[in-house]
């Protein structure tokens, strides 16, 4: 991937091969909590990135329950409409030593109703796996 590229009019890029927005790098944590758990949960279908009433994963205080040095990702592949394919690693103690999985995610704005507002949220969806 190019070391930045821009995505249409939703406030997000790609810097050096990772998802970054105006506020910064979105911690692998809010990547990884899109993942299927090694225990085959598969629980979590979006993820708020930037600021709802409170704060988004990118302005969390703990993006993700592990540490967020067993994690990495990688972005695999565009496939444009501001989806992509990601493959998200995780060390993991035993012999099995790492697990990744593979999942199709898009950047999304969604609304976030408030007390006395409406706000524009981007969100990052799990639409599946490849």
């Amino acid at each position: 991937m190019n070391s930045q590229v821009m995505a249409s009019s939703l406030d997000y890029s790609i810097k050096n091969g990772q998802f970054s927005t105006s506020s910064g790098l979105i911690p692998k944590g809010c990547i990884a909590q899109l993942s299927t758990e090694l225990n085959g949960d598969d629980v979590v279908a979006s993820v708020f990135i930037t600021r709802t009433s409170l704060r988004g994963c990118q302005n969390s205080n703990i993006p993700y329950w592990l540490d967020e040095a067993s994690l990495t990702y990688t972005i695999n592949q565009s496939l444009g409409n501001n989806q992509y394919k990601v493959s998200v690693c995780q060390n993991v103690e035993g012999n099995m030593r790492r697990f990744c999985d593979a999942i199709l995610v898009k950047f999304v704005v969604k609304e976030y109703h408030c007390k006395d507002s409406i706000k524009s949220v981007l969100t990052l969806e799990k639409l599946g796996t490849w």
